[in-house]
């Protein structure tokens, strides 16, 4: 590739400018493959990033528009193959890939460090049917190990609550995907293994790729799973999925509803027959109960001439305990009335009859005795109160209550004599004025009259 030289001076845009239309023009579709590295997705919803290598980088962006052609979102640390076109973002001056498609390319290099650790593991034997235990037909304990908010977990507790097992469940909460979820899954392998008394242990998580399942992919884990002294059952992924830690496990069952249905078949085995047997009992006591049914009914049919005898004997005991009621009741009632008899005169004559007629009297004389009071008294209040009304027409209070007053000097040290003329005061003598609501002490200015 040839560039012309100039010695015409450039402005720095028009220099990048032409850089840009130099590797438009040459690079016009390019296939990068690389680790993504910072990625981030701003509000503009465009997601930019860096894609390396070991010895060098290049940015990237993906527009929104292209998103939807993603298999899964992009994350850091992802493997991948960008198909685009390189350009200049002249703002910065630095230049990029324009993504219009991305492929995932860690998958194949998984897959074969999958087949690796496979071929190494089996041939030491991990995977030999001859080192697997024996599950248990009725686990009384299971552990098992999964996420706490995944649906794998209430699939199997689902297929557990349907058994009606009297089994104990214990759940030990681990990642079952990510960077650490490796090593969260084999400690709590070792620490079941070491701490709790269980009869089996389940590994269990729902589906997705090869990437998802990798922490089932851990040779550490695999080993962990090997060396357990409880047995080990695996429900990892889908029914086409396979993981190192199946191939270790004890028995491998494609799903988490299917590990369940596998540990607790022999409860449902035990649970269906006792509903047979249930079934079968409650059919014979029907039968038995029909035939002793139809046992009594003939027995009746027998009974009743004898019925019919006794019946005509009981007729003749009943009328017989009658006529000795009728007699009995007619000459009881006959002694009855001479006893009411008897109590009336009694009753009529007696002191204590007499005594309440005295105090009936009495109470009838007192009540007539306070009518009349109550009359008399009532009488007395209204003379009372018309004498009460006169004197106060004429008292002197009325008058004061018209506004009138009575005006008094002082004679002594405790009586007032009432002033009815001027000449009675000089000025500066004191007097006091009585009203109608008080009173008043007044100095007297002057006089006239």
């Amino acid at each position: 590739m040839t560039f012309e030289t100039s010695s015409t001076i450039q402005s720095v845009s028009q220099l990048t400018a032409s850089i840009r239309h130099l590797l438009e023009g040459t690079y016009r579709f390019v296939h990068v493959k690389g680790e993504i590295s910072n990625c981030k997705t701003p509000f503009s919803g465009h997601t930019y990033f860096v894609l390396k290598d070991g010895e060098a980088q290049i940015r990237c962006v993906l527009f929104k528009t292209q998103k939807r052609y993603l298999d899964k979102p992009l994350e850091d640390g992802q493997e991948i193959i960008c198909h685009g076109r390189l350009s200049v973002y002249e703002q910065r001056g630095e230049y990029q890939i324009i993504v219009d498609t991305v492929d995932q390319s860690g998958a194949g290099i998984l897959q074969e460090r999958f087949e690796k650790l496979k071929i190494k593991l089996q041939s030491e034997g991990l995977f030999d049917e001859q080192r697997k235990r024996i599950v248990p037909r009725y686990p009384r304990h299971v552990v098992v190990i999964t996420s706490a908010t995944g649906a794998a977990l209430q699939d199997f507790l689902k297929i557990y609550s349907f058994s009606s097992a009297p089994c104990k469940i214990s759940i030990y909460p681990v990642a079952v995907q990510g960077k650490d979820a490796a090593d969260e899954i084999r400690s709590a392998v070792v620490k079941t293994n070491k701490l709790l008394q269980a009869d089996l242990i389940v590994l269990c998580r729902g589906g997705g790729s090869l990437e998802d399942l990798w922490a089932f992919n851990d040779e550490k884990l695999a080993r962990a799973i090997a060396a357990s002294h409880i047995p080990i059952v695996t429900g990892i992924g889908h029914e086409i999925d396979f993981t190192i830690a199946d191939f270790c496990a004890d028995l491998r069952c494609p799903t988490p509803t299917a590990a369940a249905s596998q540990i607790f078949s022999s409860y449902s085995e035990i649970k269906q027959r006792l509903t047979f047997l249930e079934r079968k009992i409650s059919r014979e006591m029907k039968n038995s109960l029909l035939l002793a049914t139809r046992r009594f009914e003939y027995a009746s049919k027998k009974l009743r001439l004898i019925d019919s005898k006794i019946e005509h004997s009981l007729l003749k005991a009943d009328y017989a305990v009658s006529q000795f009621i009728s007699s009995f009741q007619s000459r009881l009632h006959l002694l009855q009335q001479r006893t009411d008899s008897f109590t009336y005169k009694l009753h009529r004559y007696s002191p204590q009859n007499r005594l309440q007629l005295a105090v009936n009297t009495t109470k009838t004389l007192q009540e007539r005795l306070k009518r009349a009071m109550m009359y008399a008294i009532e009488k007395k209040q209204t003379e009372f109160k018309s004498k009460a009304a006169l004197l106060d027409s004429v008292s002197p209070l009325a008058t004061l209550g018209r506004g009138y007053s009575i005006t008094r000097i002082k004679a002594g040290s405790k009586s007032f004599k009432p002033i009815t003329e001027a000449n009675q005061v000089k000025p500066d003598d004191m007097v006091e004025i009585t009203l109608h609501k008080g009173t008043l002490d007044c100095r007297v200015i002057r006089t006239d009259g």
